[in-house]
């Protein structure tokens, strides 16, 4: 069964036209679709390969996995996009039923099961807003605080493979010491620290200890840049 996030990106789709631009500046609605189904078999096929026994592959590079998906005619584009998408949720469901510590490898790192369903809903989310933009239903799935958490462990354990990840953003902003707080009302803070070659972004959520709500003292007040709704300011590709 497909996710909230996965149903209202299928539900716009129709009303978008492929070579329509999209925030992700060097795609269009079509090459966009593409990467969402080519990622979504990529994770489908590395879970069944798990689940049959055979030996684990390194995850095929993006311009190797998507190279097929951009010349399917839209609509050809669209069923695979749902065809690969339910081979991966049908796969993912059969990989929790092993346990909630195994893993597969992804990219530079392990996912469990759980990971890998959060993964496809932070895609399906985010590239929806890229799509579209801001509208209530996206906004009310990018301010889901799982999704939020999600994407600060993926963006800091793929720090090599992911342009949007922070070593990547530092690097190319041409800095070599910055503190940048994402604020959204009613929500914690998120901050990136890159300072002496570490660069991570942090989740400023309030800590429990001793019965009490603490907060990191890494995640102290300072001097920030406030960039709104982490909403309105989704990352690009993962």
């Amino acid at each position: 069964m497909a996710s909230a996030e996965l149903s209202a990106l299928f539900a716009i789709l129709p009303n978008v036209a492929p070579q329509a631009s999209t925030a992700c500046t060097a795609w269009t609605a079509h090459a966009l679709v593409a990467h969402l189904a080519a990622g979504a078999k990529e994770r489908a096929d590395l879970i069944e390969d798990k689940l049959a026994g055979r030996p684990e592959r390194a995850t095929k590079a993006f311009a190797e996995r998507e190279a097929a998906f951009p010349a399917l005619h839209v609509e050809e584009l669209r069923t695979a996009l749902v065809r690969e998408t339910g081979r991966f949720e049908t796969a993912v469901m059969a990989l929790a039923q092993q346990g909630a510590r195994v893993t597969i490898s992804f990219a530079t790192t392990r996912f469990t099961a759980a990971q890998l369903a959060m993964h496809q809903r932070s895609e399906a989310a985010i590239h929806r807003w890229d799509l579209v933009g801001s509208d209530q239903m996206g906004d009310e799935l990018l301010a889901q605080r799982e999704l939020t958490q999600h994407g600060v462990a993926v963006l800091n354990s793929l720090q090599t493979v992911l342009q949007e990840s922070p070593t990547q953003r530092v690097k190319h902003a041409g800095v070599s010491a910055v503190r940048i707080v994402l604020r959204s009302p009613d929500h914690p803070d998120v901050r990136l620290n890159a300072a002496a070659g570490r660069r991570r972004l942090r989740d400023c959520r309030p800590r429990v200890a001793g019965g009490r709500r603490r907060r990191d003292h890494r995640c102290r007040p300072a001097p920030a840049h406030h960039l709104g709704s982490p909403a309105h300011n989704p990352p690009h590709r993962h």
